[in-house]
């Protein structure tokens, strides 16, 4: 990331953590940076600016107005970011119990609106990145609300999400999420691997030099996600050709 595309980023950020303290007040427990902005391979273009807000419980209903006008507003005066902000909105009481229940989290993320969802075991990975890569941007150290997360339960959890999600391909209806679940997949090959989350540039360029079958799909997987190449989902990412894409990964997963 070059120094303009640093100051861009940094700006939204601030704009993030300042208007995130003023909807939540002395709700907001603690805020962290994770995502490419802390791990790297962090492209202006197509990135995402990643956080996560703790509260002492459940988002409340009154919480979710604030921070669903706030969102709004974010993203009518910064267009260019507009769909590229994900911020989770989470209970300490949910963070300190996630491998025994779900909780309700509020979310926003590409793709979706702001919403809410349950988050329970399956988040561990989420919770693992912040604990390994995290910047606290206010409150104490993430550690002080999630319990510790070992590097073998991190490796586990993304074999198995990766098989889990295998049904989703077929629901997938446009090229984006298409290419998205492939590029989640091609991530989860290089941590049960390497026992390293990689960035989706780093993912797709290691998995095209081991799965030379299918580099023509993942350099288009790779386009579409730089923004270079749309158009009909079953004419650039046929459903058959990445479904056969997707089973060969799988089989090294296991």
């Amino acid at each position: 990331m070059n120094d303009r595309q640093s100051t861009r980023a940094a700006d939204l950020l601030r704009v993030l953590e300042e208007r995130t303290a003023d909807a939540l007040g002395r709700r907001l427990l603690g805020l962290y940076l994770t995502g490419s902005l802390v791990t790297g391979d962090f492209d202006e273009r197509v990135s995402d600016i990643d956080l996560v807000a703790v509260l002492p419980d459940e988002p409340r209903a009154e919480d979710l107005a604030r921070l669903g006008v706030m969102h709004d507003r974010i993203a009518r005066e910064h267009p260019e970011w507009d769909d590229r902000v994900e911020v989770i909105y989470i209970g300490a009481d949910a963070l300190a119990t996630f491998r025994t229940r779900a909780s309700t989290i509020g979310a926003i993320s590409p793709g979706e609106p702001f919403h809410t969802k349950a988050a329970g075991i399956d988040w561990l990975i989420n919770w693992y990145l912040i604990q390994r890569y995290g910047r606290v941007l206010r409150g104490p150290p993430f550690a002080e609300f999630a319990p510790a997360i070992g590097d073998e339960e991190f490796v586990d959890s993304a074999r198995s999400l990766a098989h889990l999600m295998r049904p989703g391909l077929d629901e997938t209806t446009t090229t984006r999420s298409r290419a998205y679940y492939l590029i989640t997949l091609c991530r989860a090959l290089v941590t049960v691997t390497t026992g390293r989350m990689p960035s989706k540039a780093y993912a797709l360029a290691w998995t095209r030099e081991r799965v030379p079958d299918w580099v023509g799909l993942l350099d288009r997987c790779a386009a579409i996600w730089r923004g270079d190449l749309d158009g009909p989902v079953e004419k650039v990412l046929p459903l058959p050709e990445a479904q056969r894409c997707a089973d060969e990964i799988l089989a090294r997963l296991r």
